[in-house]
This record gives C-alpha cells, sequence and structure tokens, in this order.
C-alpha cells in the first residue's frame, strides 16, 4: 500500500474519508496539513484502544477517482478493490467498524453535514474544495462529501509529516539568491512558503 503524507491533495474532496486501523475516522479530512497533523497527535482512539492512529487510510470510491484520477500506487502493489470487506482484509481495518463508520459517513454526506468532525465547514474547507474539487464538488451539498460506496475503493496509508522549513536560501524581493557575500547569483531563483 502506498503511503503519503497528510499534504496529499486527494485527502478532503468528495468520494473520500479517512480511517484509522481501527475503523474509525479521527479527523476532519479536509482539514489543512498543519491542523491535520495535530489530528495524528490528539488522538485518542478511545477507552479500548488507546493507540497511536497512525498510518491513517484515505480511501476512496469509483466515482472519487473518475473525479480527480488514481491514488497512484507503487509499482506493483494494488490499492484497488471490490469491496470495503476485501480492502479492510488486506490492509488490517477492523471491518466490522468501517463498515458501520462508512455507513455513517455516507449519510452525513448526503445531508451535507458532519456533524462528527465538521468536515466543510470551515473555510479552509470550503475554499479548497471549491478551488480543486470542480463539477464533482460542486454537485455535493457540502462541497467536500459525497458518499463512498462505489466500487472498486482504492486505499492509500497516510502518516504525519513535517512539511514547513525553518530556514533555506536567502532571497531578495525579486526571489533572486543570495549569496554569502550579499550579492545577487545571477539567474538562481528560490521561492517557497513562508509561515508563521
Amino acid at each position: 500500500i502506498m503511503t503519503l503524507m497528510p499534504s496529499y491533495c486527494f485527502h478532503g474532496l468528495p468520494g473520500s474519508i479517512m480511517v484509522s486501523k481501527y475503523g474509525t475516522r479521527f479527523a476532519d479530512e479536509a482539514a489543512n496539513y498543519h491542523v491535520f497533523n495535530r489530528y495524528f497527535e490528539a488522538h485518542d482512539s478511545g477507552a479500548d484502544h488507546n493507540e497511536q492512529v497512525w498510518p491513517g487510510y484515505l480511501i476512496v470510491d469509483a466515482k472519487h477517482t473518475a473525479a480527480y484520477g488514481p491514488l497512484m500506487p507503487n509499482e506493483g502493489e494494488s490499492s484497488s478493490f471490490d469491496s470495503l470487506e476485501e480492502l479492510a482484509q488486506a490492509v488490517g481495518i477492523d471491518y466490522k467498524n468501517l463498515s458501520w463508520q462508512i455507513e455513517q459517513f455516507n449519510s452525513f454526506a448526503e445531508q451535507g453535514y458532519d456533524p462528527q468532525f465538521m468536515r466543510g465547514e470551515s473555510i479552509w474547507d470550503k475554499r479548497y474544495c471549491e478551488n480543486n474539487g470542480g463539477d464533482y464538488a460542486a454537485a455535493q451539498p457540502n462541497v467536500s462529501m459525497a458518499p463512498v460506496k462505489e466500487p472498486p475503493f482504492e486505499v492509500v496509508a497516510v502518516y504525519p509529516s513535517v512539511l514547513t522549513v525553518r530556514g533555506g536560501l536567502k532571497t531578495n524581493g525579486k526571489a533572486q539568491v543570495i549569496a554569502r557575500t550579499g550579492e545577487v547569483i545571477k539567474g538562481l531563483y528560490a521561492s517557497g512558503s513562508w509561515d508563521t
């Protein structure tokens, strides 16, 4: 099974759900990667099994794949399954819990409201899905949710990661890289994200 970090763009788009190995959701799947990493850190998976949740398992259905493309498994590794039961068995997810969680999630998606994690309610969730979800997202009652029920199903393992770099190349206002001598290095440019 392919592994990805939480910045993976598909995890908040309609037709996707993320669960722990226990088969239960633990996060607003559409949350930005800074917030999403915190879900991995803070999740208490319940009194019966108070363990870390990662990896999380991103599961998508055929409609998600048709709208956004496949999850791109590593060569030689199958991540496509004809049933959720087959997927759960192959990956090691508790199928009984997964079946219940998918049924509950699909009900939320059809209603357009997620009382469990408020998926699609934050400005980030809405803007991200409005800008990246296309026609499939626009056709849903909640732009970040659609039922996960059409086989085949794909799955990838998702681990927490650090995506923010504190440091790097020194640049000027034109994105030109500045050498240690203080001079511009001709033809060399750099960019990145800035975070507070």
